[in-house]
């Protein structure tokens, strides 16, 4: 395994991990989100956010799909 393959996998494994705790722990993935408490809909916002990291985590694991979930994070 490569440098750059072995940063990838760590890279999308860390998105994927961050993305299972926001969503198993709601409000400690995020709570740099100063704004997340104030909103009304702070919940769905804080799931469809840890959903996006989970989803965009497991497409950078794949090739095929890797170029989908970079543009997926911007």
């Amino acid at each position: 395994m490569s440098y750059r393959q072995a940063a990838r996998t760590a890279f999308a494994t860390g998105m994927i991990g961050l993305g299972v705790f926001g969503l198993i722990n709601l409000y400690g993935a995020h709570e740099g989100m100063a704004a997340s408490a104030v909103s009304p809909a702070h919940q769905p916002l804080a799931y469809a956010s840890a959903t996006i990291i989970l989803v965009c985590g497991l497409g950078r694991l794949a090739t095929s799909t890797e170029a989908l979930a970079a543009r997926g994070l911007v």
